[in-house]
């Protein structure tokens, strides 16, 4: 049987997340998006396996948490949480935005900047050194319960960096949001196309991001 263990690159100081995931690898267990994970060949390479540095420094503590209305942004916050083998969180709103009565609502609640309610996230964000956070755009701006569950949380964050999915090439606007109410500037941030996300178009992007989490 081939023993598999995971090491990662040095992101800063920290806690190691994905600690817990080699002990489950070593024991067959599963990927970050519930997928098994695979024994490799003898001198193959993980290509979402980060290499140890020669310094022995610990990974930095990392969660995804996400909104997701019709599941592109569910996708995309999987791939990023698999990449880096770390907690994922999805953010829950106790309103109900999915459906296409409610795909108008969604405009306005984000042209207005408008907070909604939400259940308590299962993860508390104080506990982690860097905070992914996605959302899909709602009217050029971050959709409710990603505003909201920033609102909520200001002033727990260590770090953040953000992410997104959409149907067009306006981003700026909903980034600059996101900062504004998180309160601090991320330390990179992710643009995906709804179209090309399910082409597959997007891992080089989604590659360079992750890289970027640890400058």
């Amino acid at each position: 049987m081939i023993v598999r263990i995971h090491w990662y690159k040095v992101f800063g100081p920290g806690q190691a997340c994905g600690r817990r995931e080699a002990v489950l690898d070593r024991r067959g267990g599963r990927r970050a998006d519930g997928s098994p994970r695979r024994p490799l060949r003898p001198g193959a390479k993980d290509k979402n396996a980060f290499s140890l540095p020669a310094d022995g420094g610990v990974r930095m503590k990392a969660l995804v948490t996400y909104y997701s209305r019709t599941g592109t942004t569910d996708k995309l916050a999987k791939d990023i949480a698999a990449r880096l083998a770390c907690d994922i969180d999805p953010i829950v709103s106790t309103v109900k935005w999915e459906g296409v009565t409610r795909w108008m609502a969604c405009g306005r609640a984000g042209m207005k900047k408008e907070l909604t309610e939400l259940e308590p996230p299962k993860l508390d964000p104080a506990q982690y050194d860097l905070v992914i956070v996605g959302t899909p755009i709602w009217a050029g701006f971050a959709s409710a319960p990603t505003r909201t569950y920033l609102h909520e949380n200001k002033g727990k964050f260590k770090r953040v960096a953000f992410f997104l999915t959409s149907g067009g090439d306006e981003h700026a606007k909903a980034f600059d949001d996101m900062e504004a109410v998180a309160g601090q500037k991320p330390v990179a941030k992710l643009a995906v196309k709804a179209r090309d996300l399910k082409a597959g178009d997007h891992a080089e992007r989604a590659a360079t991001f992750v890289a970027e989490l640890g400058k």
